[in-house]
């Protein structure tokens, strides 16, 4: 990129290398972008010089200075690579130590929530058992009741018994006292 050389808005970074025409300046900065920036201007200059044949080819330095840039330029965009990617995979491991880490803290939880409902489920299987004890204390409180019942009932069915037949007895008896009076009547 052609400058004036009196005007100075290079950096200490830069440099500034004379072309064959003497009163302009290529400006080559460290910090190219591209490489076919880094060596656009060299080849333009060589193309420049290969169709006049009144100049003079480059020197050496400036095709040097043009090889030296674009050398810096790989040796840059590498270095960035080389950090790119030794980022990438710090962030790629600091994402599996936080999907670790969730992982565990899920299974904790989980652990935690079944924890929780066995210990629900055992205190639950334990009312259920006390509860069934009961409920077997209470059936065999009321058979044993039953039986008692059956035997009293069976024991006032024995005693009525007895007296209807007592009774029947005494109303056979009286009849048997009778009866012989009945038969010598005419009738």
């Amino acid at each position: 990129r052609p400058l004036n050389p009196g005007t100075s808005t290079t950096s200490s970074a830069s440099l500034l290398v004379p072309s064959s025409r003497g009163s302009i300046w290529h400006y080559y900065s460290t910090s190219l972008p591209h490489y076919s920036e880094a060596t656009e201007d060299a080849s333009a200059d060589a193309d420049a010089d290969d169709g006049d044949e009144d100049t003079a080819p480059l020197p050496p330095f400036v095709k040097a200075d043009a090889r030296r840039a674009a050398q810096q330029y790989n040796n840059r965009r590498a270095a960035y690579k080389d950090a790119v990617s030794e980022l990438r995979k710090q962030y790629a491991a600091e994402i599996a130590r936080q999907r670790k880490s969730d992982e565990e803290a899920e299974a904790k939880k989980r652990a935690a929530l079944t924890r929780q409902r066995l210990e629900r489920q055992r205190a639950k299987n334990i009312r259920s058992a006390r509860n069934a004890a009961r409920a077997e204390e209470k059936r065999l409180a009321r058979a044993a009741e039953f039986e008692e019942e059956l035997r009293v009932a069976q024991i006032n069915r024995d005693a009525r018994r007895a007296r209807f037949a007592k009774a029947r007895q005494l109303v056979v008896d009286e009849l048997e006292a009778e009866a012989p009076l009945w038969l010598t009547t005419p009738e």
